[in-house]
């Protein structure tokens, strides 16, 4: 029984003391390396290689990163806090000097690969402008890892190139990262999408359509081109995407497309009624002043909230000469105390606030 208890206490201990060892010299190496780069870092910056052209740029990196570590030089190409150009020179030099190693890391992962490892790699790819980078990335934004999926989104949309942006739209149409995440990096592209994004419109995906939508708007002078295309979505089932066209009309002033707008005045959820009147006020147009009254009525407080609201914007505010029908038909603004009609402390900003919150709670955006 003794025999026992003592092996088993040396197994205890031997396993201990193994870890031990491991936290120690893994610590160890990360401060190493740790004050390797800001040994390194210092030296750059008594360098100022930001007053330099790229040649003399790289003559004074290379030196300093060549005594380097691949995990320090990996880290610092793919950190957005080092100056970009001294960081493209930590990657090429990372893809001369490791070069097939990156390819693999990049490619697929590994049991024996981190993942910011990999991200370090793929970024570095991304910052040569490898040829293999458009198709590593997209391989990994299909990744199960999430951080890997979306960094591979950001190097896409820093790549800026028609081929960089067919991949986004793909990973769009097939829901591979949060569809947010890919139309913001989408809406950077300085290059036309349009032939890439109208196809969306046609989609079973409702979110796809959407972003289609708003992104559309943004494409294509201004996306007046496509005001018609975004017209007809308008009549689409799903009331985020009515949302998105009368808020898209709106912002394009889209004055040829006015009976769209006032159509969706009439539209059975109350956000899109609330964003069809912002819309119609934007086009400023006095003929639709009646239309903006007869918002006035509507049974939803946040849509006549709304109507008044752009009413006194416009230019020639209506005539105010019977202000109890705007404050009686608002309950939410006056009550009832001691026989007299008192308007509650609160301000209307605080009212328009709520307003703009639970429209956006019930739109699923903000």
């Amino acid at each position: 029984m003794y025999s026992i208890l003592v092996s088993v206490f040396l197994l205890v201990f031997l396993a201990w003391l193994g870890l031990s060892v491991y936290v120690v010299l893994s610590r160890l190496r990360h401060e190493r390396r740790n004050k390797l780069l800001g040994k390194a870092m210092l030296e750059l910056g008594h360098s100022q290689p930001v007053m330099l052209n790229a040649k003399t740029r790289s003559d004074l990196v290379l030196p300093i990163i060549t005594r380097l570590p691949q995990p320090v030089v990996y880290r610092t190409a793919a950190d957005v806090a080092v100056y970009a150009p001294v960081a493209q020179v930590f990657a090429v030099h990372a893809l001369a000097r490791w070069g097939a190693n990156v390819f693999t890391i990049a490619s697929e992962p590994r049991p024996e690969t981190d993942r910011w490892e990999r991200i370090s790699a793929l970024s570095i790819l991304a910052q040569v402008k490898a040829d293999c980078a458009h198709d590593l990335l997209f391989d990994a934004l299909q990744d199960k890892d999430p951080d890997v999926a979306s960094s591979a989104a950001v190097f896409l949309g820093r790549l800026q190139d028609m081929r960089a942006a067919e991949r986004l739209v793909t990973a769009l149409r097939l829901n591979l990262v949060l569809p947010s995440f890919i139309a913001r990096q989408l809406d950077n592209f300085k290059i036309p999408l349009d032939g890439l994004l109208e196809p969306l419109l046609d989609l079973d995906s409702a979110p796809v359509r959407y972003w289609a939508v708003v992104l559309l708007a943004r494409h294509g002078g201004g996306g007046e081109r496509h005001v018609q295309k975004i017209a007809r979505m308008a009549e689409d089932p799903d009331p985020v995407i009515r949302k998105a066209v009368v808020q898209t009309l709106g912002m394009l002033k889209a004055s040829d497309e006015a009976l769209t707008i006032l159509t969706l005045l009439y539209d059975d959820v109350a956000f899109v009624r609330v964003h069809a009147v912002r819309a119609l006020g934007r086009l400023n147009r006095p003929e639709f002043r009646g239309s903006l009254v007869a918002m006035l009525e509507d049974p939803e407080w946040r849509v006549r909230l709304a109507a008044r609201e752009v009413l006194s914007s416009m230019e020639q505010p209506p005539s105010l000469a019977a202000p109890g029908r705007f404050q009686a038909a608002d309950g939410f603004l006056r009550t009832s105390f001691g026989g007299m009609d008192h308007v509650h402390a609160y301000s209307i900003d605080n009212a328009i606030k709520k307003t703009r919150m639970q429209t956006g709670s019930e739109a699923g955006r903000p």
